[in-house]
């Protein structure tokens, strides 16, 4: 984020859930993330193989446009990670955030 590079997660199923609550962008609809929402991580390790095949067919003008197209979401990640880090509360709100979610389930 830090460098202004868009990112794909292979973590816990509903990663990218947490960090939209964290105030963080993610790049839907330029980036198809239903891999997100697998609960199976097999399945949800293939949708990701799939998905970076599919982004690594694009040619160059593609990816360029691309790019310009998500710099407001590349731009807005980073000032916010700045602005957490700063504040020394990104750990904080992220263990929030997460306490927060095992209170819903």
């Amino acid at each position: 984020m830090i460098v202004l590079q868009p990112f794909i997660v292979f973590g816990a199923a509903h990663f990218l859930k947490y960090l939209k609550k964290l105030g963080f962008k993610t790049f839907s609809p330029f980036i198809d993330e239903t891999y997100d929402d697998e609960e199976n991580d097999e399945k949800r390790l293939m949708l990701l193989c799939n998905l970076i095949k599919k982004l690594s067919k694009l040619d160059r003008l593609e990816i360029h446009e691309w790019y310009k197209s998500i710099k407001d979401i590349l731009v807005h990640n980073r000032n916010l990670l700045y602005q957490m880090s700063f504040n020394n509360n990104f750990e904080n709100r992220f263990i929030e955030t997460l306490n927060y979610e095992k209170r819903e389930i």
